[in-house]
């Protein structure tokens, strides 16, 4: 696509991530001056993996070995363990995936928005978007740069009418989150909306494309 721009949202995400890793270091290197550890790479890296991500490492790590870390979908874990092979550290693979995903989501959110209204509009929105104080969990070790990253690339997928990539990418996002179920439920919803426009309506078809769209979701079945 000839009007699909990198550099602008590419630049605008760089830019945001690094003042957002800049506070986090200096608030960081701030409270390691009270803290008993001496080991300032421990301290750095444990004060990251707080709260859901404590999880993520553990399943990337472990599997699933305890009923409840059935609530923490597995696309996540899987691409740490995936990336461990290559980086051999869990919590940087983490914050790799997060990181790139929070780029490559900027990008397609740009467009989106651009092909919606205009370039201005697209700015704006991801400016916004991008120094938003939630932006501390887009960087770190949690779902939401890769949820994010894979809805924008299913809804881009889904107005470009790629229907079969659309439909994988809705399950990735059912394997990713438990609100990406309602995800493949749009999809569902606009392909037949789309089928009936076009009098092409393929019961197989749409059987065959559903059944990707909630494929993340056959996890749960293992249960």
């Amino acid at each position: 696509n000839k009007n699909f721009e990198i550099k602008i949202p590419f630049y605008i995400c760089l830019l945001t991530g690094i003042f957002t890793w800049l506070i986090i270091i200096i608030t960081v290197s701030y409270t390691y001056h009270y803290s008993p550890h001496k080991n300032y790479y421990f301290y750095f890296t444990r004060s990251l993996i707080n709260w859901d991500a404590i999880w993520y490492i553990k399943i990337a790590i472990e599997g699933y070995s305890v009923d409840r870390m059935v609530v923490f979908f597995p696309l996540l874990p899987l691409l740490i363990k995936i990336f461990h092979f290559i980086i051999k550290d869990y919590v940087w693979s983490g914050l790799l995936i997060s990181n790139v995903s929070r780029i490559i989501a900027a990008i397609f959110f740009y467009n989106l928005i651009k092909t919606e209204y205009n370039k201005e509009i697209a700015s704006k929105s991801l400016i916004l978007w991008s120094i938003s104080p939630a932006n501390i969990f887009f960087v770190n070790i949690y779902t939401e740069s890769l949820f994010f990253m894979l809805c924008c690339l299913f809804f881009y997928f889904l107005k470009d009418k790629n229907f079969l990539l659309a439909a994988i990418v809705a399950g990735f996002i059912s394997s990713t989150k438990n609100i990406g179920f309602f995800i493949s439920i749009i999809f569902i919803f606009e392909y037949i909306r789309i089928c009936v426009v076009n009098k092409k309506f393929n019961i197989f078809r749409i059987m065959f494309l559903s059944f990707i769209s909630f494929s993340g979701l056959t996890f749960i079945a293992y249960f």
